[in-house]
């Protein structure tokens, strides 16, 4: 089985340049003529039946969903290929959940590049590891 975390670990090109030329990752793979893999090893759904990517992504949903806080998951972030975790349109906040150790991020470089492009586009965001540190960023807006 290859994830996309596993192909960001090893693959020569972006995730997001093989799932634009395929048109998916499962099209990816099935091209390749190997098993599918989620991107994380641990998709699974969200309170309202959003596909999700980890149980951390799931821990901020469930405590959106308690807020009462409207969101949108894996939105596409202006004219690029990445996607936020979670979009809040009211405060207006794009949110990445970062469930991995300190240097343990696989896709390092291009994380970076995303949050730069944030920071440079004037979009307001926050990284947050648990649904605790994203209701103390809610608090503060």
């Amino acid at each position: 089985t290859l994830t996309m975390r596993k192909y960001d670990d090893l693959g020569e090109f972006a995730t997001s340049t093989v799932k634009k030329h395929f048109g998916s990752w499962k099209q990816a793979c099935e091209a390749a003529g190997i098993e599918v893999g989620t991107r994380h090893d641990d998709a699974c759904l969200g309170p309202n039946g959003n596909q999700l990517d980890s149980r951390h992504e799931l821990a901020v949903a469930k405590c959106l969903d308690g807020l009462d806080i409207e969101c949108d998951t894996h939105v596409q972030v202006g004219s690029t290929l990445w996607e936020c975790d979670f979009y809040l349109p009211d405060p207006n906040l794009w949110v990445e959940v970062d469930g991995y150790a300190t240097g343990k991020r696989p896709n390092e470089r291009g994380f970076a590049r995303k949050l730069r492009y944030y920071a440079s586009h004037s979009m307001d965001f926050v990284v947050v590891e648990s649904p605790e540190e994203l209701r103390e960023s809610i608090d503060t807006k």
